[in-house]
């Protein structure tokens, strides 16, 4: 049984990408990010799980009727994959109801025009 409550401080991951100033540019460059954890197991898993929750909670809305008050849900957990932020918005979106998804955007609007 590992303890989630086990510090992780001073674990460094290093990942490489490269980035366009904007999709029409021809011109890239490669940058080398390092991520330094802190705190402890739990938190580490409990932000990387962040995108399955809401995943579910969208499954859940879509299909209200079909799900009990307390019932449990089994899923797989699989890394998750680089995506373009369009799709990932739309993706986003597509979870929620048309009212969530037009105050979210109005919310964005709001924020975006400041």
């Amino acid at each position: 049984m590992i303890d989630l409550k086990q510090p992780v401080d001073g674990i460094v991951l290093t990942k490489s990408f490269k980035v366009k100033e904007d999709e029409d540019s021809t011109i890239q460059k490669t940058i080398h990010m390092k991520v330094r954890f802190t705190g402890t197991l739990d938190g580490v898993f409990h932000k990387a799980l962040s995108p399955v929750v809401i995943a579910v909670q969208g499954k859940v809305r879509k299909h209200w009727e079909q799900y009990t008050d307390g019932q449990t849900i089994e899923t797989n957990f699989a890394a998750p994959t680089v995506t373009n932020p369009e799709d990932a918005m739309v993706a986003k979106l597509q979870a929620m109801s048309q009212a969530e998804a037009e105050a979210y955007l109005k919310g964005l609007m709001a924020k975006a025009t400041k």
